[in-house]
């Protein structure tokens, strides 16, 4: 017996490989009904050869509309013995009244030919018999590539997600829930651009889509890259306070803008890649030996969102007293030199007859004394003359005080113990600095420093 009740699948023609978005509908076209529940059975014929619908019947999904739903109809997929069915059950339709379900995720097999789903109706006696037919078919829908440039970002950032498609009239992409229509119903492409947030991934999925609600769709990843730096210095080793010393550093992967410090304003905003020349030592505000320099990159860095810190170290030369003696022989102007040394923490304090100089920087400090106190010291250092023309014979006098014996540049020289003074004659050939160095009975050595032609700071 034929069924009393008309059924429709649609889209009729179907995709081979595709998804597909069905729409199944009942009607009534007769007279109204009496009676019991209807219950209503349609076969889906399952497996992967080209009399079946589909090999992934457990994909699918069958969904009442509102207005089947308030006519107390429902209907549920029934995985049994005799396969996978579509049962149907509500009271009689009216004349003329439709049912509508969407039968959702039909995974097409890629076998082509006709489909055949038998409908059974068990409330007539006897059953109404039936079917719906389909065809499967190969058809241009395809995506070729999907994927995203670049696959590897920062957190947050930047990338594109791009396709090449075949066929379909319009893509979906998901879980952005964006769909964009196709060029044509060839060959296109598109492009669409997304911010990375979080990682370690993004699961990003395309949706090609005909006019017959049937896709295919492709999956895709972006990554959030682990952010690195590197910072590195130009110092080859030890640098004097007043050295401009240049920084490089390159990043991968990090939030920008980067931030090195210290510098003269602070910390400072870089780029991911670049270079900066500063003076270590201005910023030198202790008498350590060396200063480390931080570049901090913001990003991804495996397991969270969080920051990598990279040091670079610039070590200075030591502080070092270079004199500290009388401008001449009257003994009442005290000149002083050092290296390395911090301005604004030194000073020279005259009381009593005793000058005392101090001074910070690398390794510091140094306090050294001159007057009337047991201390090794070189209270004069002369030249004469004191702006000597290359060819001269320069006379050099000296005085020291507690000292055991002396040298000019490693070479013992005249000098009396006694009084404590003494004097050498020296060919002048250009301009040298003379190192005269005092020994004292406990073994202590105190240098002082004389430049030809020389330039003195005095007190």
């Amino acid at each position: 017996m034929a069924t009393l009740y008309t059924y429709d699948l649609t889209p009729k023609a179907l995709v081979c490989g595709a998804t597909a978005n069905m729409t199944l509908t009942v009607l009534n076209g007769g007279a109204a009904q009496t009676g019991g529940t209807r219950t209503i059975y349609i076969s889906i014929p399952t497996g992967s050869d080209s009399a079946s619908l589909t090999n992934s019947p457990s994909a699918m999904s069958l969904t009442a509309t509102q207005d089947t739903t308030r006519a107390n109809w429902a209907g549920v997929i029934l995985n049994g013995v005799s396969g996978y069915n579509l049962k149907l059950q509500g009271p009689p339709l009216a004349a003329n009244q439709i049912l509508t379900f969407a039968l959702n995720t039909v995974v097409i097999n890629s076998e082509p030919g006709p489909v055949i789903l038998p409908v059974t109706e068990q409330f007539t006696s006897p059953q109404g018999s039936g079917a719906i037919q389909l065809a499967k078919d190969f058809a241009t829908l395809q995506i070729t590539s999907f994927n995203p440039e670049p696959a590897y970002t920062s957190v947050p950032g930047d990338t594109s997600l791009n396709w090449d498609v075949e066929g379909g009239s319009q893509v979906e992409l998901l879980p952005l829930n964006v769909t964009l229509p196709t060029e044509g119903t060839g060959s296109s492409s598109g492009t669409y651009p997304v911010r990375i947030v979080a990682g370690p991934s993004t699961n990003y999925t395309l949706r090609l889509w005909n006019d017959n609600h049937q896709y295919v769709s492709a999956n895709t990843i972006a990554y959030a890259g682990p952010v690195t730096a590197s910072l590195s210095n130009s110092c080859a080793g030890p640098v004097d306070l007043d050295a401009p010393v240049t920084f490089t550093w390159t990043s991968n992967y990090a939030q920008e803008p980067l931030y090195f410090y210290p510098t003269a304003s602070g910390t400072k905003r870089v780029n991911g890649q670049g270079a900066m020349t500063i003076t270590p030592g201005a910023l030198l505000s202790t008498n350590a030996s060396s200063l480390t320099f931080t570049l901090q990159a913001n990003g991804w860095t495996g397991t969270a969102t969080g920051t990598v810190t990279i040091p670079s170290v610039v070590i200075f030369n030591p502080l070092e007293i270079l004199y500290l003696r009388y401008a001449d022989a009257t003994k009442t102007s005290v000149i002083w030199g050092a290296r390395n040394y911090i301005a604004n923490q030194t000073s020279l304090v005259t009381s009593g007859g005793v000058s005392t100089l101090t001074t910070n920087g690398p390794t510091g400090p140094l306090t050294q004394r001159l007057g009337d106190v047991p201390d090794l010291q070189v209270q004069l250092f002369l030249a004469d003359p004191s702006s000597p023309e290359i060819g001269d014979t320069v006379t050099l006098t000296y005085e020291t005080a507690n000292a055991t014996g002396v040298t000019i540049n490693g070479e013992a020289v005249e000098w009396e113990a006694s009084t404590q003074q003494g004097s050498t004659t020296i060919p002048y050939n250009g301009p040298s600095t003379l190192v005269m160095v005092a020994s004292g009975s406990d073994g202590d050595r105190l240098s002082s420093q004389l430049t030809l032609p020389y330039t003195t700071y005095t007190s």
